[in-house]
């Protein structure tokens, strides 16, 4: 009979209780867009998500330093619901992981997302990986009846919507 390695066994116990602690922290996330009442700001078009991110979402300190990913949560109006920040990067690169991603826009109900992240470079152009990244997150959110509204690069002062530039269509 093997014995088991009690180092593991608390590693493993470790990383189920930071998994129970992440799908509660989309939990309440969840309930928090759930709950909103009033008048939800609307996304009409990327100039619409552009100045809701810029005065909303992104710190302006940290625009210019680091890669952020985040998610806008929408219900079937493009009312936004919530949003959550998925990760922050290097000065380079940042990783979007399409199960968190999913995840949390299951868990409150979005009828679509808008991704987003921004370029401290100052250049918003998206990378083959940002192109890669969106075909695969746009292949997801059909599965699960999820419309990828646009992924938005930002920076200060400019952005790139891949919707605006006919690299993400509705089908």
């Amino acid at each position: 009979m093997h014995q088991p390695n009690h180092k593991n066994a608390t590693k493993m116990k470790v990383n189920v209780n930071a998994k129970v602690k992440t799908l509660r922290a989309y939990k309440l996330i969840a309930d928090k867009a759930r709950s909103r009442k009033g008048d939800l700001p609307v996304i009409k078009d990327p100039l619409a998500a552009y100045d809701f991110l810029m005065s909303e979402v992104y710190d302006p300190a940290e625009i210019d330093v680091v890669e952020s990913f985040y998610v806008l949560f929408l219900n079937a109006g493009n009312g936004v619901k919530g949003y959550i920040k998925v990760s922050s990067g290097g000065v380079n690169a940042v990783i979007a992981d399409p199960k968190v991603i999913f995840c949390a826009a299951l868990k409150c109900l979005a009828s679509s997302i808008v991704v987003t992240h921004n370029h401290p470079s100052g250049n918003p152009r998206p990378s083959e990986d940002d192109r890669k990244l969106t075909k695969k997150l746009s292949e997801a959110a059909k599965m699960l009846d999820i419309v990828l509204v646009d992924h938005i690069v930002v920076s200060l002062g400019r952005y790139y919507s891949f919707r605006e530039h006919g690299e993400l269509t509705f089908n």
